[in-house]
């Protein structure tokens, strides 16, 4: 098996409200646990140290790295990355990826959003969950698919993260060293790593709004 290269607000009601994606696989990332599976993936003392995080006004960047590292803590051969994008709406840049390459990130990082612009681009595009259980094979990977399959990667699924006014945010990436199919166990995992990110994300975007009106006022 392929190994990686190392390198490179309290729980609330949020739904990210996401259909099933239409290519492939794909399947709908829900954030709620009607088996309590949730509450064995991610420990309460994890979620409540992220939370503590954002309350405390730590920077994006540092909630999101500690949401990848602990849903990577929970998923034997996970990596995960939040990617935002960029001023113009239509590049994605890589905010959080701690444990993959430098030349994974670096390769990826300003690629457009669009159907071919892989799981994340897709998901960006789509406003759904996109699900690629074999790199080598699937279509929506063909601009991407060779700086991918050289990594070592050989599975993605890319969340998109909404907000609760229905306003798309940004997308939460995740991928495997295997070829596999999505567990209810990984639906269960991404949801509640989404709506934890969806809430630094948008409690940050509510400050700089904050923000942008007192100066206009001032």
């Amino acid at each position: 098996m392929h190994k990686f290269q190392e390198g490179l607000e309290s729980p609330v009601d949020y739904n990210p409200r996401m259909a099933s994606a239409e290519h492939g696989s794909h399947l709908p990332v829900r954030s709620t646990d009607p088996d309590g599976t949730l509450a064995k993936d991610l420990a309460s003392e994890d979620i409540l140290e992220i939370l503590r995080m954002i309350l405390a006004g730590a920077s994006l960047k540092e909630v999101l790295t500690s949401v990848v590292r602990v849903v990577e803590s929970h998923r034997e051969g996970m990596l995960c990355s939040v990617w935002l994008l960029d001023q113009d709406r239509v590049h994605m840049r890589a905010i959080a990826a701690p444990t993959l390459p430098e030349s994974y990130v670096a390769a990826l990082d300003g690629f457009a959003v669009g159907p071919q612009g892989g799981s994340c681009g897709a998901a960006v595009n789509q406003r759904k969950p996109v699900f690629v259980s074999d790199v080598l094979t699937d279509p929506i990977l063909e601009q991407v698919r060779d700086i991918i399959a050289a990594h070592g990667i050989r599975a993605c699924w890319s969340a998109p993260i909404i907000s609760h006014q229905g306003e798309f945010l940004e997308p939460l990436r995740f991928t495997s060293d295997q070829c596999e199919a999505q567990s209810p166990r990984d639906i269960h995992l991404i949801g509640n790593a989404t709506s934890i990110a969806g809430i630094a994300i948008e409690r940050k975007k509510a400050e700089e709004n904050l923000r942008r009106s007192e100066l206009v006022s001032a």
